[in-house]
């Protein structure tokens, strides 16, 4: 079952930029580990109208949050099938231009230098891996 209701759209916004469908009004709920917390018990958690809204929330908090286990859902997006906020700020770049690679790249050298991932060294290669194995589970937005 979804977390938010269907919303409905009277008006279709278009990115000048990318040419892509912008949700305005689409619902985010992040689902936040704070950086360096141990267990999962406990966490944090915001609600942002907008794709672009969220992107720019996440990105102001960039080392406050495990961008691998935190996660966000939206629209018909249901428990089980969140992405990590790190693909979320990823596919934001890399698809809807809302910065340039460059600024893809400082997020990868801040994950490369204060994240491990099953006890090693996080490198860019598992990275991909992450972004695309995430990516192929399901259509995200």
């Amino acid at each position: 079952m979804p977390i938010f209701k269907k919303t409905v759209s009277i008006v279709d916004k278009y990115d000048l930029n990318t040419g892509l469908k912008d949700d305005f009004d689409k619902p985010y709920l992040f689902l936040l580990v704070v950086s360096g917390q141990r267990d999962m018990e406990s966490g944090e958690y915001q609600a942002v109208k907008g794709r672009h809204t969220a992107y720019e929330s996440m990105m102001s908090e960039l080392g406050n949050y495990d961008l691998l286990r935190s996660h966000v859902l939206s629209g018909g997006i249901s428990f089980g099938n969140e992405t990590s906020i790190y693909s979320f700020l990823r596919l934001c770049i890399s698809k809807y231009k809302f910065a340039t690679e460059d600024e893809l790249d400082y997020i990868n050298e801040t994950m490369m230098d204060m994240y491990q991932y099953n006890g090693e060294e996080l490198t860019q290669e598992m990275l991909n891996q992450i972004f695309v194995r995430e990516m192929n589970s399901q259509v995200r937005g």
